[in-house]
């Protein structure tokens, strides 16, 4: 979208999800006015057995390129989401295998999440929501108009979590819109479930406009866990308006 004003992810609201056909309509580049007739839109409930199961891929593992190396970035207050974008590294954190169909360079993550604990993630499994959700976003190398994602639930426990260590020091500094602040000593393993070989493969889109079509979802069926005081922290972060953003979910689209 143009401005973060245009974009709410509130179902009820006057620019959530079912006006985003509305709100693109005529844009060059934009393709959620296609969005109603297009079959293969994130997020959606994932199934481990049955007839409606999605493409599951643990037979062959994900191999990650330098997820081991600290790295530094800028984590911003977009608005709509607190994204971490990482500064440009000679050594860059890359994915392959998973049956992926080039390597994957990548370009940020960002959360999901509400201000509720049964309803925070985008994707569900096995019809069950998690209190959030992390994306972290790659590109294609050899296709760049090719995205592949790997989501990941967080899951509520009552001790800190390492995933989320380094970005609760942050959250506090970010809460308003466009606020912007260098994270160092960054390692992106640390974010990623014990178990990465146990992930659901699908072929979705991205969950807000354009709403493209382009994406390879992985989705680790094993949470990462996160506490309530580092959940409340994300829950303290306001958008363009300076409101406390109550929800950035897109609702399921299947």
């Amino acid at each position: 979208m143009d401005s973060c004003k245009e974009l709410e992810l509130q179902p009820e609201r006057r620019f959530g999800p079912r006006n985003w056909p509305v709100l693109c309509r005529g844009r060059k580049g934009h393709l959620c006015e296609l969005a109603d007739q297009m079959p293969h839109q994130s997020p959606v409930d994932l199934q481990l057995s049955g007839e409606h199961t999605v493409e599951c891929a643990d037979k062959q593992g994900l191999k990650f390129v330098n997820y081991e190396e600290l790295i530094v970035g800028d984590m911003v207050n977009t608005g709509h989401s607190v994204q971490f974008i990482p500064l440009k590294s000679l050594d860059p954190l890359k994915i392959h295998g998973g049956e992926l169909d080039q390597h994957y360079q990548f370009l940020q993550y960002h959360y999901h999440w509400s201000q509720l604990d049964e309803h925070g993630s985008e994707h569900t499994l096995c019809g069950n929501h998690y209190p959030a959700e992390l994306h972290l976003v790659h590109q294609g190398i050899d296709d760049p108009s090719k995205l592949a994602v790997l989501a990941i639930f967080l899951q509520l426990e009552q001790m800190e979590s390492t995933a989320l260590e380094v970005d609760a020091v942050v959250l506090p500094h970010i809460q308003h819109f466009n606020q912007k602040l260098v994270v160092y000593a960054h390692q992106l393993r640390s974010k990623l479930p014990n178990n990465v070989n146990s992930f659901v493969r699908y072929q979705g889109s991205l969950t807000t406009p354009p709403c493209s079509e382009n994406v390879t979802w992985i989705v680790f069926t094993e949470p990462v866990a996160v506490s309530r005081e580092q959940l409340n922290l994300l829950r303290s972060i306001k958008d363009c308006n300076d409101s406390i953003i109550y929800s950035n979910c897109r609702p399921l689209q299947n």
